[in-house]
């Protein structure tokens, strides 16, 4: 088993759990936790995700003991590329898109390490927070001559900019959480030891604010970035005229006129 889950008050918790390997992923894992984060975005159950993992590590993404077994099935040195090919489209990228579109939000608990892959997957999340203890390492050119992974470039150099993580990624850097959290990379840096206290309370607030529509929320921060002024205006004014048709902004109102927390619990169906 390479991942573990407890759903406790609609907060679904996976625990990354091979920590004397620094949690990595087989070829098979990739594809079944891609699986099985698809499975809790789609389920009512589910109102919040948060991944975390155990020992000294976050996870240092691909087990490349697991990745040159299934690229090499016939124990030669020649690399089969249509199985490559296979293990991106349906492990690791598939993987990497069902944290970045959950219909639910995702939470990442860096308790330690996180490299390679593995970056991927805490950056793909909605809400990164961070132990003392957690650090970024980039290892894919310097340490195996590759191009960083599982959306890894594209999350990196989007929270962090060109001029951080373009020489991060050429030189292998270490980045401390401290680092991490100036370059925006992440969003608190918390004691180890109240590291999953805390992200249990930023997901149980979550989970008890208007879960529907925050795929929106995500859509419109990414967006923002990449287009300009005037596209995003235009968002914002299509999707609204969506949104103030729920029952969601509907008790957002009342609330506000009684003077009181809003219950967006009560207007999922």
């Amino acid at each position: 088993m390479e991942f573990k889950t407890d759903l406790t008050d609609g907060v679904l918790t996976f625990t990354l759990c091979q920590p004397e390997k620094l949690n990595p992923f087989s070829v098979e894992g990739f594809m079944e936790f891609g699986q099985a984060i698809s499975e809790a975005s789609e389920n009512d159950e589910v109102e919040a995700i948060i991944i975390t993992g155990e020992g000294r590590g976050f996870s240092v993404g691909v087990d490349l003991a697991s990745l040159l077994g299934f690229l090499r099935p016939d124990g030669g040195k020649d690399m089969d590329q249509k199985r490559l090919a296979a293990m991106f489209d349906e492990g690791v990228n598939a993987m990497a898109t069902a944290i970045n579109t959950s219909k639910k939000p995702t939470l990442a608990a860096l308790n330690g390490i996180v490299a390679g892959g593995g970056i991927g997957i805490a950056l793909g999340c909605d809400v990164i927070i961070a132990s003392e203890k957690a650090a970024f390492n980039m290892p894919f050119v310097t340490g195996l001559g590759i191009l960083p992974d599982c959306g890894s470039s594209w999350l990196f150099a989007r929270a962090a900019g060109r001029g951080r993580a373009l020489p991060a990624i050429l030189l292998g850097e270490t980045v401390s959480a401290q680092e991490a959290q100036s370059w925006g990379l992440i969003w608190k840096v918390v004691a180890p030891d109240a590291l999953l206290e805390t992200a249990r309370g930023i997901a149980a607030r979550l989970a008890a604010g208007p879960v529907q529509m925050y795929p929106a929320v995500r859509h419109a921060v990414d967006a923002a970035s990449a287009q300009g002024l005037q596209d995003q205006l235009a968002y914002e004014r299509e999707k609204n005229i969506e949104l103030v048709q729920s029952d969601a902004f509907e008790e957002g109102v009342s609330a506000f006129g009684e003077k009181r927390k809003p219950n967006f619990r009560a207007t999922r169906g």
